[in-house]
């Protein structure tokens, strides 16, 4: 997507409670929250602000391209961060943030501890292995979707594909350029979100939306791709493919 974006990432609350879930339940019936303090963390100011009838909002900032993490201080943010994910870290009480970041065809995984305070960053795919850039994305889980993977989408042209990585795998994969998965098509992708499991009945549905208008000069302006496998989380074929 074009767009001048801000680098810098400013969390609520209520977002960080719906995106990691706690079988802990309290007194009234809820869930308890995940992260029991969120401060800013970034030395930049928050960007954004709650508009009136939000006045209980509480936004606080996370990390911002001139922030330098304790556990990495060579790590920079990059800029135009996209499509984020977040999960429990299994090896610490913390937890791990993938993006993907736009401008810079590039994935980084940011460490944060139980607060979410970010202590270290690497980059599991960076401009090399990127090649085309990277519009939103989407981490799926085992939990929700039946596998694992962090599925960001080119957007640089109609020769432009998925790219599936592991959420967890090595930086030494940082240049590889061979996990696009060709399967799910070429275009200016927007995203490719899979179903949540409890839907799919044990195959994979991939939908990718084309993010050029009809106005532009691309084949492939304005398609619904729909993937399907007969496997969860098998990226092998494309099913169909609808252009409204």
């Amino acid at each position: 997507m074009r767009r001048n974006q801000i680098t810098i990432l400013s969390l609520l609350l209520s977002v960080a409670i719906a995106g990691c879930k706690d079988n802990d339940k309290i007194g009234d019936g809820g869930e308890n929250p995940p992260v029991e303090n969120l401060e800013n963390y970034s030395k930049e100011p928050a960007f954004v602000f709650g508009m009136p009838g939000f006045e209980n909002l509480k936004i606080t900032t996370l990390i911002s391209s001139s922030d330098k993490l304790s556990g990495s201080p060579e790590f920079v943010f990059a800029g135009q961060p996209d499509g984020a994910g977040f999960m429990k870290d299994d090896k610490s009480d913390g937890f791990l943030m993938i993006s993907n970041h736009e401008i810079t065809q590039s994935v980084s995984r940011v460490y944060l501890d139980k607060n979410f305070k970010p202590i270290k960053g690497e980059y599991i795919m960076d401009g090399t292995g990127g090649s085309t850039r990277l519009c939103s994305a989407t981490l799926a889980t085992p939990e929700e979707h039946g596998f694992s993977a962090f599925l960001t989408a080119g957007e640089s042209g109609e020769e432009s594909m998925v790219h599936k990585l592991d959420p967890l795998g090595s930086v030494a994969q940082r240049s590889d350029k061979n996990r696009v998965k060709p399967a799910l098509g070429k275009a200016s992708m927007e995203n490719a979100v899979p179903l949540p499991k409890d839907v799919s009945n044990g195959k994979t549905y991939i939908l990718i939306g084309e993010d050029q208008s009809y106005g532009s000069s691309h084949q492939s302006a304005g398609q619904l791709i729909l993937y399907v496998a007969d496997q969860q989380g098998e990226v092998t074929w494309i099913m169909a493919s609808y252009t409204p």
